[in-house]
């Protein structure tokens, strides 16, 4: 028992690990009542470039979404949205990131990209609500950033998708077989020889 004990140790390989970096769900950004709230600053994000987004209240009569979205074409602004944390994010050289947004429906599926400040992004486009697209992929190197959402169309008309949740996660690399000390192998041998040696007398 002791031999096959020690034998699934050597064998065990890891793991990997994954965990969630970020995660918005807009419900901080909840202005109450059930009509929409026209804004460029949220919780988490800002939006740059001249645009805005509009807040749709958990309490509001919008198809999809059970609690607070963000219509991300905006309203009164013929200007494209486009929003970025407030935050950077640290990527580590071989860890896969996976970023997901929650779009469970919206007045018109205007095309939209999404990603990494400086990094991969995802372009979205002929689609229809509800869809959660993703973003993956594997750091080459370390280095910081912050998450965008961007509006494609060429001019705001104050009609777009709404977005529930985004979700950043990271997959650590699996580190492979757990490798044993020095030591370990010579215990296992002489177990090995112990079992041979009780075959025999028995």
């Amino acid at each position: 028992m002791l031999l096959a004990a020690v034998l699934a140790v050597a064998g065990h390989s890891a793991v990997a690990a994954t965990t969630t970096v970020f995660q918005d769900d807009f419900q901080a950004d909840d202005t109450g009542g059930t009509g929409f709230s026209t804004t460029t600053s949220l919780t988490n994000w800002t939006v740059v470039g001249g645009g805005n987004v509009d807040i749709l209240p958990s309490a509001g009569s919008f198809p999809g979404c059970v609690d607070t979205c963000i219509d991300l074409d905006g309203s009164f602004n013929s200007t494209p949205a486009r929003l970025e944390t407030l935050a950077a994010f640290s990527f580590v050289t071989g860890t896969t990131y996976t970023l997901t947004l929650d779009i469970p429906g919206g007045q018109q599926a205007d095309p939209f990209t999404f990603g990494i400040l400086g990094g991969p992004t995802q372009s979205v486009s002929g689609y229809m609500a509800p869809l959660s697209p993703v973003l993956s992929f594997t750091a080459g190197t370390d280095f910081a950033a912050g998450l965008f959402i961007q509006m494609d169309t060429s001019v705001s008309n104050n009609l777009g998708p709404w977005l529930d949740t985004v979700t950043l996660t990271a997959r650590t690399p699996d580190p492979g077989t757990i490798p044993l000390p020095a030591g370990m192998w010579l215990l296992l041998s002489a177990l090995g020889a112990g079992v041979v040696v009780r075959r025999r007398r028995g």
